[in-house]
């Protein structure tokens, strides 16, 4: 829990499904309330929770960041401010959730479009969490992906005629 008068907001990247753990994310975090500038840090969710860098956080403006799977931006001592974080992504091939906890608490759905806002208060921790789950999909029909299931299936089709040729040549049947 934060200082006195003061707030914490922490945003939180997750991605589950088939995707790289590396791939970067873009973020916006639009603060109002403050003409104070703050330090955000990003940290890889690990055991020992290393600071990977250092962002410069505008209290009345936008401020753009990426994050990685398992990393989170957390910004501690912020006034009483509002904030409205955007998850900056074309979505395709996944659907992103997005939940909010207060002091450690249950966290529950929030937002839509990938825009999450709130305000941050005395003594209070704001954990927002984007989570990405990649859903795989099929290549379309005519697609250039299509020539690799041909190439996989191609050997079993020919196998099984070949087989069933040889059964047919020894007057055998087909078991």
């Amino acid at each position: 829990i934060p200082d006195n008068d003061k707030g914490n907001l922490s945003i939180e990247k997750k991605v589950e499904g088939a995707v790289g753990t590396d791939t970067r994310y873009d973020f916006t975090l639009n603060l109002s309330g403050s003409s104070d500038t703050y330090t955000g840090e990003i940290t890889r969710n690990t055991a020992n929770g290393q600071t990977i860098e250092t962002v410069e956080v505008t209290g009345n403006g936008n401020t753009n960041f990426t994050l990685a799977a398992n990393e989170t931006l957390v910004i501690r001592n912020l006034p009483k401010i509002t904030y409205t974080i955007i998850e900056n992504v074309d979505g395709n091939g996944f659907e992103t959730t997005m939940t909010k906890s207060e002091n450690g608490g249950e966290a529950v759905s929030v937002g839509s479009d990938r825009r999450v806002s709130g305000t941050i208060t005395a003594n209070t921790s704001i954990l927002v969490t984007y989570t990405n789950t990649f859903h795989y999909t099929l290549p379309e029909t005519g697609g250039p992906g299509t020539t690799w299931y041909t190439y996989g299936v191609l050997p079993a089709l020919v196998a099984a005629v070949v087989l069933y040729k040889r059964s047919r040549k020894k007057g055998g049947t087909v078991s």
